[in-house]
């Protein structure tokens, strides 16, 4: 994927986005401020057991210092990488990218607490004059193509925990996988598109699957498991004699938060990110066999999976 003709391009700058000016020396900062013509934030801590106070230097404060670097010298349009989780769980509720993020509701977890005032602030500040474009990609999965992804994502590691002691919670929901090239692609091409300003596009895929297709599918191939209500699964894992070797011991204090409302995901409705990648070349892959061979081979590939599980037919 890379080619030697993009390195010109790259001028990369030391920098800590906790620290006001963000960390980077003055002349450099002064060099930037009145050189760049676009901004593309997409950094963050992203932990999903630290509290609010931990992830807020930044993700918020962070957040406000690139604000603070649009507005110097000359408007520079901001482009925000924000996530579906500003939006609270439950699978009667759907959201679209028009929907209000005062929605007074609790949400999953301090991560999407940040984001969610990240998206507050620029909100406020495209009230002062900065074109703002927000994009909230959804669950962020390997590139199409090759599989290829950091394993111990905690969606993945709730796969490969699950499968090694072989049971799975029962769910009733779909499962959003969108593939790291289609939304890298859908980012690059509306961030050159006028319209996409003053808007919030959910980058998520049209095509999820259902639990039930999905677990279907993965006996298919050859997986054996239970599948046994939440409380009865996370017991088994967390109780099992070898949890301190499994895929999802690192999660631990999550799963000690984990409810059944967890796996409920609302829809989000991502209808008119579609609408506006018409007359572009980009299409989300949808999550079926193909795709899901693509990830299940890579895993075993890479020994997240292990291989003597998988059948072959």
């Amino acid at each position: 994927l890379w080619h030697d003709c993009y390195e010109p391009r790259n001028f990369p700058i030391r920098g800590d986005l906790s620290v006001q000016g963000l960390g980077i020396d003055k002349k450099e900062f002064e060099y930037l401020s009145q050189n760049i013509d676009m901004i593309f934030h997409n950094g963050g801590n992203v932990n999903f057991i630290y509290p609010y106070q931990a992830l807020k230097p930044i993700n918020v404060d962070g957040t406000r210092e690139i604000i603070k670097l649009a507005f110097k010298d000359k408007i520079k349009p901001l482009h925000f990488v924000s996530t579906i989780a500003i939006w609270p769980m439950g699978a009667e509720r759907v959201f679209d990218n028009d929907s209000s993020i005062d929605h007074n509701l609790h949400l999953n977890m301090a991560y999407d607490e940040t984001k969610w005032v990240a998206e507050k602030m620029l909100l406020q500040a495209r009230e002062y004059g900065l074109p703002v474009a927000i994009y909230r990609p959804g669950e962020v999965s390997g590139h199409s193509n090759t599989g290829m992804c950091i394993p111990q994502h905690f969606i993945y590691a709730i796969l490969a925990g699950s499968l090694q002691i072989q049971a799975l919670p029962i769910a009733n929901c779909l499962i959003d996988l969108t593939p790291i090239d289609y939304v890298a692609e859908t980012m690059a091409y509306l961030s050159l598109q006028p319209q996409s300003f003053d808007k919030a596009l959910h980058v998520t895929n049209p095509q999820p699957i259902h639990t039930t297709q999905m677990y279907t599918w993965l006996r298919s191939i050859g997986y054996q498991f239970e599948e046994m209500t939440l409380d009865k699964w996370r017991s088994k894992l967390m109780n099992c004699d070898n949890f301190a070797e499994n895929a999802l011991y690192p999660y631990a204090a999550v799963l000690e938060e984990f409810h059944e409302v967890h796996l409920n995901f609302p829809k989000y409705d991502c209808e008119k990110t579609v609408q506006a990648l018409e007359g572009s070349s980009i299409k989300c892959s949808a999550v079926d066999e193909n795709l899901l061979t693509t990830y299940i081979d890579f895993f075993v590939k890479v020994g997240y999976l292990p291989k003597q599980q998988r059948i072959v037919v």
